[in-house]
């Protein structure tokens, strides 16, 4: 959704988070409040497995594309990426899934006009088990991949930090009232 001439520019909401943290609901639940078009890192790097006929819903797979994505062209790969969502310049957007400090240093390029957000969701590890249905052990097994491993230190960077384990009608009033919306 791009802003009318003489509208101030738009606004790009970057969600990060670890697997099951909340990040997918909460940026449907703001694309709904907000009618803003969402995009999402990892419908991305599925659409790229099952165009190399790879298993699409087998987690490790996914994150050594988008590891590959990453480490071959980080501005392609958010290029690719904002263009799923159909931005334009100017324009709104959510976007799901970020996990690496480089991708929120190159969206905040990209989508220029619009202003880059970071949202960051944490969850608790006994809830984000909960959420996928996996031992507490299996999960860790997903966290230790080299894609996850900056996650923790975007904390530091985010604009606002939010509580997973909070129902998502929570995190979205809080996300609308931060953005006095």
């Amino acid at each position: 959704m791009k802003s009318s001439c003489g509208d101030p520019p738009g606004i790009v909401l970057g969600i990060s988070g670890k697997i099951a943290s909340g990040k997918t609901t909460l940026a449907k639940s703001l694309s709904y409040s907000l009618k803003w078009p969402v995009t999402s890192f990892g419908d991305y790097v599925r659409s790229v497995a099952i165009k190399r006929g790879l298993e699409s819903s087998e987690r490790r797979v996914l994150q050594d594309i988008g590891l590959e994505l990453l480490t071959d062209d980080a501005a392609a790969f958010c290029q690719s990426v904002l263009e799923l969502g159909q931005f334009e310049s100017g324009g709104n957007l959510l976007i799901d899934g970020i996990r690496h400090r480089i991708v929120i240093e190159t969206l905040k390029k990209l989508v220029l006009p619009s202003s880059f957000k970071h949202i960051h969701v944490g969850a608790i590890d006994s809830q984000r088990a909960r959420r996928l249905a996996l031992e507490e052990s299996a999960l860790q097994v997903l966290g230790n991949h080299t894609v996850e491993s900056e996650i923790d230190e975007l904390i530091d960077i985010a604009d606002l930090v939010l509580n997973g384990d909070n129902p998502v009608d929570m995190l979205t009033s809080s996300v609308l009232a931060w953005l006095a919306i």
